[in-house]
């Protein structure tokens, strides 16, 4: 493949009718060359697909094609997003004693309101939270408006939460560590009783490691490729079904599947090489050298046949293209 075009200063990116949205380092949204009017600040994370105009006494939400999407009359405010594809709207907020709140609303009106919400939304259905910033103990409520507790799950000591619980039908599965990567413990539990499903404990390195945790939602399989160790999980049965080894050793610092493949950003400086790994064969199909001059981790998109690799400490965008 072969860079297309370099964009520096981005922060995020995103899509509209498969345009090109980013949002600049200097918190600037762009779809295409038309630039957005804010009235007030900006809050964006254009993963959620919209973005707020926050100003003193409201807030107004937009989709990245620039539509507006509702207004909320609120002081305070400090975030907020669409609750993935709802008509829901949370905000996060601080009265004027400097209190800290998180409130649901719909068409305008606030529904309900959470004081010191440590949590996030799983889904338009079920919202976790947590005990404090470690994690060790998590709470399943079901119904964000009217939340109706259903069980809660201690870690085992020494043990944090790694990346955001997953749903695959009725399973709420997550990955943890413990004591600075010395094992690492990775549970299925039911999503409406809070039963253990399964469970594994690893050692590390990464032989002895899970390394499937990027859910292919199609096939609600789990993909993962470190050194020359290539596996896939099941996170319904909590098994282990492929592992292979592969003539090429990587170190991948991210893993994305895109167009039934595990795309991956393997090494730092000189040594930075990007590819992916067909999932209908599971064959190694492309490795490209990408070095750098300097340290950098990188996030993947690829969409319409463009593969596009952003740093995100220096925040320059690539844009990959096939060659003929």
């Amino acid at each position: 493949m072969k860079i297309s075009n370099k964009i520096e200063k981005v922060q995020d990116f995103n899509f509209f009718n498969n345009e090109l949205v980013l949002k600049t380092t200097n918190d600037d949204i762009y779809k295409g060359n038309i630039k957005f009017s804010f009235k007030g600040r900006p809050y964006a994370i254009l993963g959620n697909r919209n973005f707020c105009d926050i100003q003193e006494e409201e807030v107004d939400f937009y989709d990245l094609g620039f539509n507006q999407l509702t207004n909320i009359k609120k002081k305070g405010v400090i975030a907020g997003s669409r609750v993935f594809n709802t008509d829901y709207f949370s905000i996060r907020w601080e009265d004027n004693k400097g209190n800290d709140f998180s409130s649901v609303y719909q068409n305008g009106k606030e529904l309900k309101v959470y004081e010191d919400f440590m949590g996030r939304f799983l889904n338009s259905e079920y919202l976790i939270t947590f005990n404090d910033y470690d994690a060790t103990l998590i709470t399943l409520f079901h119904n964000i408006i009217k939340p109706e507790f259903l069980w809660q799950y201690t870690l085992s000591e020494g043990f944090t939460i790694f990346k955001q619980p997953q749903i695959v039908d009725n399973v709420l599965f997550f990955d943890s560590f413990k004591n600075g990567n010395e094992e690492n413990f990775v549970v299925g539990l039911d999503i409406k009783t809070g039963e253990v499903l399964w469970q594994l404990l690893f050692k590390i390195p990464y032989k002895e490691q899970l390394l499937a945790t990027t859910l292919h939602k199609e096939n609600k399989l789990c993909y993962g490729y470190l050194g020359n160790l290539y596996q896939i999980f099941n996170p319904i049965s909590g098994k282990i079904v492929l592992e292979k080894e592969m003539n090429e050793k990587i170190n991948p610092y991210t893993n994305a599947i895109y167009d039934n493949k595990l795309w991956f950003v393997s090494g730092k400086y000189e040594e930075c090489k990007f590819g992916y790994i067909n999932l209908a064969n599971n064959e190694l199909e492309l490795l490209q050298d990408f070095p750098q001059e300097d340290d950098e981790t990188f996030e993947i998109v690829y969409h319409q046949k463009k593969l596009y690799l952003r740093g995100k400490y220096y925040n320059n965008l690539y844009i990959f293209e096939r060659e003929e």
